[in-house]
């Protein structure tokens, strides 16, 4: 039986599995797939959004619709070169910066159980 590990143990031990370096291409496949899947089953997704949450299918095909083009954004991101700088038009510039995620809190009442 293995021994138990504790979390500060844990965090100094060197990971089991060495990362391997990805492509651009690598690191888009998932979203990108996920973002095709969205598209293939957006009306059975949906439907199921509107059992569960109790919306119009109007306003459920709306965030399935939003949810796909988020996937499709992170795939289009996972591609990007962080610190370059493009002209978007004339007069104006855009940079990806890589920045670590912060803190986040999420309230959602509607979907909090009874």
């Amino acid at each position: 039986m293995p021994a138990v590990v504790r979390p500060s143990e844990r965090s100094r031990r060197p990971s089991a599995t060495p990362r391997r370096p990805t492509t651009a291409g690598l690191r888009c496949a998932t979203p990108w797939d996920i973002a095709e899947c969205f598209e293939r089953h957006e009306p059975e997704f949906a439907e199921l959004n509107t059992l569960e949450n109790d919306k119009t299918f109007g306003e459920a095909s709306f965030e399935v619709g939003f949810a796909k083009d988020n996937f499709t954004t992170a795939a289009a991101l996972a591609q990007t070169t962080y610190g370059r700088v493009m002209e978007a038009e004339p007069g104006k510039r855009t940079m990806v910066v890589r920045e670590p995620p912060g803190v986040a809190a999420i309230i959602n009442e509607h979907s909090d159980p009874p």
